[in-house]
């Protein structure tokens, strides 16, 4: 699915709809968003899903790690590691 066809404008119509009436619901509003961009970058080319939930839960883990850790170097250290992954894909 390409920016400029009928097609992508039908998508982000209905996509901007429904984000509409979820924005006030967090959770639905969120896995909405999460299957509207799965199913566009899967429209593009399939063999990208396994890339994007792998960068997306990498990048997850290495927030959820920064967050729960108490000491600088840490954090550093798991910024730095998460980075590397994401520029080596």
């Amino acid at each position: 699915m390409h920016f400029a066809t009928i097609q992508f404008a039908l998508f982000f119509l209905v996509v901007l709809a429904v984000n509409w009436l979820l924005k006030s619901r967090k959770r639905p509003y969120q896995a909405f968003l999460l299957a509207a961009n799965v199913f566009f970058y899967g429209c593009f080319d399939y063999r990208f899903i396994p890339l994007l939930f792998t960068v997306g839960l990498t990048n997850w883990a290495a927030a959820y790690l920064i967050s729960a850790s108490k000491r600088s170097f840490l954090r550093k250290l798991i910024l730095v590691l998460v980075l590397t992954f994401n520029l080596g894909q």
